[in-house]
């Protein structure tokens, strides 16, 4: 295939046609990856079968929710201290997103998001209590309940749990990753300087003496092996957000924004619309709000494209994969499993569209693509690397129950698919650096069912459900290769790059 890119961005990827030239049509741009009519019923097949498998891992945990558990409670113990006033290590400065900031100050806008006024999934549902005291109860209460009895938590708290921990890795990595300032970038390191110390003295005051004194080196091993830089690669990453949409007159309407890096916003990966075209217009000032002063809506927010109309329905599916549901699926009552499920929520297949090459080698596998290879999951394995008495690389029994849970959390939001996200932690499980391709052996087409029997390993009764679920995934998969041999295929292993001139000249 031929990529054309500029500098280290991509602009689209092209086929080769017989005699060896770029064709005409693009297979990936920003506007999505190029799909058969057949190749987009596997995908939504494969929305299906991850929707039900992901209901099975919320509804019945097992010890995917023990984990959760433990480094909840963990990370309630640390959050109370780091919150207080009277926490020497709370009032420590620390450089956050470009300016010096108290560390209690940074946590707090951590937390904001898991507001009753956000979009988030694991979000308070309900405004009656404080946000504080309402999360550290959430995060300190197992989901079995309390020894009296008291408190027993279903799936929503479940997602707070697994929301809160990738709120402190987005935190932690943050400030191991300090904006630059490139008129003076030798205040890189006494930044990042600061902020690790402020981050061993938090974890030392809560109590977590050996996780305090390992705390550099795991960071380190965890960018070594999980957050590489070859994880932000934007040729597989490539991603952009859907144009947002404001209402004007009555109508929605797509607003003039302009694309910029979403790291400057401490908001990832990406190209992302924060501002519009003309920063003092009355359009500007409606798109900001429309966002929320922290992000807190930009998943919920119209977007000109999105998928999804019923933002009350999660996981991936979109509107024309739900008025086709497969047979299979309907005898395993998914409709009416999505009703209980169903909560308002922002959805992030909304708000990106991804085309780099990690999203068309998913797609030409028949696996959905959401936002791509998956920051949130970093940051979740970066928070339990964190606070586990243990480092989690090599570590299973953490790493890949982990695994299973964020892999049905980010599904459950619509906000990546399995693909993107449980690789991540099988990697960490195996002490393996991950590597951000499905063309990689770890990453091939037996991901379901390696899912399926780590499932049965650490989610026993959830695990029954989802084999049924996989079940129907095959059957549906193996009527539509009846009906298109043609079906299978796969993004070739030879790649040209070029720019977008020489990919014309190279047509001739």
């Amino acid at each position: 295939m031929f990529i054309s890119r500029s500098g280290a961005s991509l602009n689209a990827i092209y086929g080769m046609d017989p005699q060896g030239k770029p064709e005409n049509v693009t297979k990936s741009s920003p506007q999505g990856v190029a799909l058969s009519e057949a190749q987009k019923q596997a995908i939504s097949n494969s929305k299906f079968f991850e929707a039900g498998a992901s209901m099975s891992l919320l509804n019945q945990p097992g010890k995917v929710g023990d984990v959760f558990d433990q480094h909840a409670l963990g990370l309630a113990t640390l959050l109370r201290h780091g919150l207080s006033e009277q926490s020497p290590a709370g009032g420590s400065p620390v450089y956050f997103q470009g300016r010096e900031q108290h560390l209690r100050d940074v946590l707090q806008a951590s937390i904001k998001p898991l507001s009753a006024q956000s979009d988030q999934i694991g979000r308070q549902m309900s405004p009656d209590q404080a946000l504080q005291p309402w999360l550290l109860d959430t995060l300190s209460t197992p989901l079995q309940g309390r020894l009296d009895g008291s408190g027993k938590q279903s799936h929503a708290k479940l997602l707070t749990k697994v929301r809160t921990l990738s709120a402190f890795g987005t935190t932690v990595w943050q400030l191991m990753n300090p904006v630059e300032d490139h008129k003076h970038p030798e205040l890189y390191a006494q930044h990042k300087g600061a902020n690790t110390a402020a981050c061993v003295a938090l974890l030392r005051e809560a109590g977590f003496d050996a996780q305090a004194d390992d705390f550099a080196a795991r960071f380190k091993e965890f960018s070594s092996k999980t957050r590489t830089p070859a994880f932000d690669n934007p040729l597989s990453r490539a991603r952009s957000e859907r144009m947002p949409m404001l209402e004007v007159d009555g109508a929605l309407r797509p607003v003039k924004g302009v694309y910029e890096d979403a790291a400057k916003f401490g908001l990832g990966f990406g190209q992302v619309v924060q501002n519009t075209a003309d920063l003092d217009s009355a359009e500007q000032t409606a798109l900001r709000a429309a966002l929320g002063d922290r992000n807190q809506n930009i998943n919920a927010i119209a977007r000109e494209g999105a998928p999804i109309a019923d933002l009350t329905r999660p996981f991936t599916m979109s509107e024309m994969d739900m008025e086709n549901v497969p047979e299979a699926y309907t005898q395993l009552g998914i409709a009416e499993m999505l009703d209980q499920y169903a909560m308002l929520h922002g959805t992030g297949i909304n708000r990106w569209q991804p085309f780099g090459t990690f999203a068309m080698e998913s797609n030409l596998q028949g696996l959905p693509s959401a936002g791509a290879q998956s920051g949130g999951t970093c940051d979740i394995l970066l928070a339990l690397n964190t606070l586990n008495p243990e480092r989690i690389y090599g570590n299973a029994e953490l790493a890949l129950p982990a695994g299973l849970g964020i892999a049905a959390f980010m599904n459950f939001g619509g906000y990546h698919t399995f693909a993107e996200t449980f690789p991540i932690a099988e990697a960490a499980a195996a002490n393996h650096p991950y590597v951000p391709t499905n063309l990689a052996v770890v990453n091939q087409f037996d991901l379901y069912e390696r899912m399926e029997k780590t499932a049965e390993r650490y989610s026993p009764q959830g695990s029954e459900q989802l084999a049924q679920f996989r079940q129907s995934h095959g059957q549906v998969l193996e009527t539509l290769r009846q009906q298109h041999p043609d079906l299978e295929s796969l993004a070739p292993d030879v790649e040209f790059h070029a720019s977008a001139q020489q990919i014309v000249d190279w047509r001739g």
